[in-house]
């Protein structure tokens, strides 16, 4: 067995999540969230269920691309930047008269 499997952890607990998106600069992947916990794969599967459990609770959310962010939290400047409606297109407007 590989010595950086042995610190692995089996359980993964909202307090976990929650403190990882707290100190995160950015909205974090399923992926990456699993990773900086150092989860092993059962715990991995258990993720989702938290994060789907902790989004209904309202504590944190999900922005598009599937990255989860504590709630009320401002998107980073590029997940703001995906969240933008295209707008119509505007006619210019008529040069006023002097």
């Amino acid at each position: 067995m590989r010595e950086e499997n042995l610190s692995r952890r089996d359980e993964v607990t909202p307090t976990d999540i929650l403190g990882h998106l707290a100190g995160a600069k950015s909205p974090a992947s399923v992926r990456s969230i699993a990773e900086a916990l150092e989860l092993r794969h059962a715990a991995r599967r258990a993720l989702k269920k938290v994060l789907a459990k902790l989004k209904r609770k309202g504590e944190i959310e999900e922005l598009p691309g599937g990255r989860y962010q504590v709630a009320g939290r401002k998107p980073a400047r590029a997940a703001q930047h995906t969240q933008r409606l295209p707008q119509l297109a505007r006619a210019p407007a008529a040069p006023s008269s002097p």
